[in-house]
């Protein structure tokens, strides 16, 4: 492959091309050899053995497995290298000369990424890109980071030392990285005059988002004694179909938070492929993609060095030499978190679990009130967010009967070799004869293949609200702000794996919305509807009913979570939204209705708390008034109108307080499906993202 080829690939952001792909094809080729030659009945075993039992499942394959060695020279396009590097900045100088800095930061970007932090004979590479990436991230008004570029290459350079014949090199570049701290320093000091006098109310209601994130959103205000991400009022059950699930022990209402947590695993989406736009540790966007590069890898990038240290001290220890073999054979998002899951835990820890067979997750006896709860801790029955025993115990899609029963755990056998021959992992423990280093690799084998199978029915995508870039809070031009949240997407920028909420069971008509403030993956569930003692709650794998038939919802489940969905929308067949849209709505007893739970909407007991054309309940025989209704409903229509026009003025505060008494009206007094019960809803969230995203000092 040529340069050309290399450079188009790492500035597009591409994996290599299927055919250079050539180890892993080789050890699978050698494996699937020498199980054809033994003569093994694969349809037998297929048939015979356990898919839910990892370890033996990788003990009785590894017999056919022969690692091939690894050509370090297919990995070494995926290193450090000065030269690949120079290229960069030379077209990111070309670009900056015709005054596009937008083009010009992109190469610097992957520039810096590739240069290595020390040369031999001459100052590193680094240390000039990092300087002149400096300068044009200054002209694009990037003060910030641009300081940070500054900061982070004086404190390169004075631990240099490179001799008395490059004293007056290094002393050229010092006196001009501190003409550009100089001018920084000032560009952020008139910026911050410019923003008390000129937007004191734009400071006072950035102000006010924040206390309500803070203090309300992503706050869990009485947490649960054995569940802290989650509210008193959230407990975890034992369903004998579902499996474990969430159910509210009192009522709540619309808009209440109900937990609040951080994933134990996480990774960007675009990760192994020179994703330059966010903090590859703490998921928080980079402006103009100028983060402090991995000293080790060309991929990974930080905001700050605190979350570059934080990430080698977590993970990337292990993880960064083996990122060139992840990319160069295209690994999959949910086998790149299986890997990162191994790397959290680390030599010991793995270890330890090897060594010592730990009941609590290899035979779990921990019971509370007669009902098997996994991931518990034994003795407290306490269920932490941080720990690593709920997500060992999270539910596993094992093929059953199918060929990547075999494929799976030979893709565990190769990405422990690759973790073995590019890192030091296995050189940490100190093995006992009993437990030897080869059955040590074996097991990490059959964790990684564990986590292959149990990560991608609970992978939950953390989405970002985009299209407001350049908006800030000064910005008042009606024309501007109406195009601009009309067109707001959310789109997937990491996957991860949570403890708590991964324990949230499928609806087609979810009760619970997630939101994200990127902050390492933060997620906070808030309830869309008022919910009742008992409800369990639900959230969506797929999209809701009104964007997809009931039978494209299904396939997709089925063929993604292996579930046939029975949830209301999906039983009685709702309609899309263009299709609810054109009835008119039907409406209830409100009285009646409050007392029932969400799922009895589907029960013949909710069928008689309908009006009938009179205005009389079949239930409780009390007559109500169709116009007072009607008018009731026109009312909150009008304040559902009224909160979208907040919205599209940027005032999301102003907009929730309407939304509330417009979902519970919707709730009490008209029957399902009602297209302003889900505008109501998606209004809301839109609302809970604005607040979200101002209530950050953005520049």
């Amino acid at each position: 492959m040529g340069d050309y080829d290399l450079i188009r690939r790492i500035v597009d952001g591409e994996f290599p091309p299927e055919q250079s792909q050539d180890h892993k094809g080789n050890v699978s080729n050698l494996f699937f050899e020498h199980l054809e030659v033994s003569g093994v009945d694969v349809e037998e075993l297929l048939e015979g053995s356990d898919p839910d039992d990892h370890l033996a499942r990788s003990f009785a394959l590894k017999r056919y497995f022969t690692w091939v060695p690894l050509n370090q020279d297919h990995l070494r396009p995926y290193r450090k290298n000065g030269e690949t590097s120079s290229i960069l900045r030379e077209i990111g100088r070309a670009a900056h000369a015709q005054k596009n800095l937008k083009e010009a930061l992109k190469y610097y970007n992957l520039a810096v990424s590739y240069a290595p932090f020390h040369h031999d004979k001459e100052l590193p590479e680094l240390f000039e890109t990092l300087a002149e990436r400096s300068e044009i991230l200054l002209q694009a008004r990037g003060g910030e980071e641009a300081l940070r570029d500054v900061n982070f290459l004086l404190g390169l350079l004075t631990g240099a030392n490179y001799g008395a014949e490059k004293d007056e090199a290094v002393g050229r570049l010092v006196g001009r990285v501190k003409e550009t701290q100089t001018k920084c320093l000032k560009f952020l000091e008139e910026k911050a005059c410019f923003m008390l006098e000129l937007a004191k109310d734009s400071v006072d209601e950035m102000e006010r988002r924040r206390k309500y994130k803070n203090l309300l959103l992503f706050r869990v205000k009485s947490p649960h004694p054995l569940i802290p991400a989650a509210e008193a009022f959230v407990d975890i059950k034992e369903d004998p179909i579902k499996g474990r699930c969430l159910v509210l022990n009192r009522d709540i209402p619309a808009g209440t938070t109900v937990v609040v947590e951080e994933p134990f695993v996480k990774v960007l989406k675009n990760g192994l492929k020179w994703e330059m736009g966010h903090c590859h540790y703490c998921l928080l966007r980079v402006r103009g993609g100028g983060g402090i590069p991995c000293p080790g890898c060309v991929f990974e990038i930080y905001c700050s060095e605190a979350c570059r240290d934080g990430a080698y001290e977590s993970y990337h220890r292990y993880e960064c030499p083996c990122l060139p073999y992840l990319h160069s054979t295209s690994t999959p998002r949910y086998i790149n978190l299986a890997f990162r899951i191994v790397c959290i835990l680390g030599p010991k820890e793995m270890y330890r679990l090897f060594s010592t067979k730990d009941p609590s997750y290899f035979h779990p006896q921990l019971k509370r009130e007669g009902v098997l709860v996994l991931g518990c801790v034994p003795g407290n029955g306490t269920y932490h967010s941080h720990s690593y025993l709920p997500i060992y115990h999270l539910v596993s899609h094992a093929p059953r009967g199918e060929v990547s029963y075999i494929t799976n755990v030979l893709q565990g056998l190769i990405f422990a070799h690759v973790l073995e021959s590019l890192s030091t992992f296995f050189d940490q423990p100190r093995y006992l004869d009993t437990h030897p280093r080869p059955y040590f690799r074996t097991f990490v084998a059959s964790m990684i293949l564990h986590h292959m199978e149990n990560i991608p029915p609970n992978s939950i995508s953390i989405d970002e609200l985009v299209g407001l870039e350049g908006i800030s809070l000064l910005v008042k031009e009606p024309t501007i702000l109406q195009e601009r949240i009309r067109g707001l997407q959310r789109p997937q920028v990491a996957s991860a794996t949570y403890a708590l909420s991964s324990l949230i069971n499928h609806s087609c008509d979810p009760n619970v919305t997630r939101l994200h403030d990127l902050t390492h993956g933060r997620m906070v569930l808030v309830t869309l509807k008022g919910l009742k003692a008992g409800e369990e709650l639900l959230t969506s794998y797929t999209k809701i009913f009104l964007a997809d038939t009931t039978e494209e919802r299904r396939d997709y489940l089925q063929t993604t979570y292996n579930f046939t969905c029975d949830c209301i929308p999906c039983i009685q067949k709702w309609p899309i939204l263009a299709k609810i849209s054109e009835s008119e709505p039907r409406f209830c007893c409100s009285p009646c209705v409050r007392k029932l739970a969400t799922g009895d909407k589907a029960s013949p007991t909710f069928a008689r708390c309908i009006l009938d054309k009179k205005g009389f309940c079949r239930s409780c025989k009390k007559g109500m008034s169709h116009s007072k209704l009607r008018d009731g409903l026109d009312q909150r229509i009008e304040s559902f109108f009224e909160a979208y026009e907040l919205i599209l003025k940027n005032r999301p505060l102003d907009a929730i307080r309407l939304l509330g008494p417009c979902a519970q009206f919707f709730q009490d007094n008209v029957c399902p499906p009602y297209n302003k019960i889900y505008m109501s809803q998606d209004l809301l969230k839109t609302a809970l993202d604005l607040v979200v995203h101002y209530s950050v000092p953005r520049t």
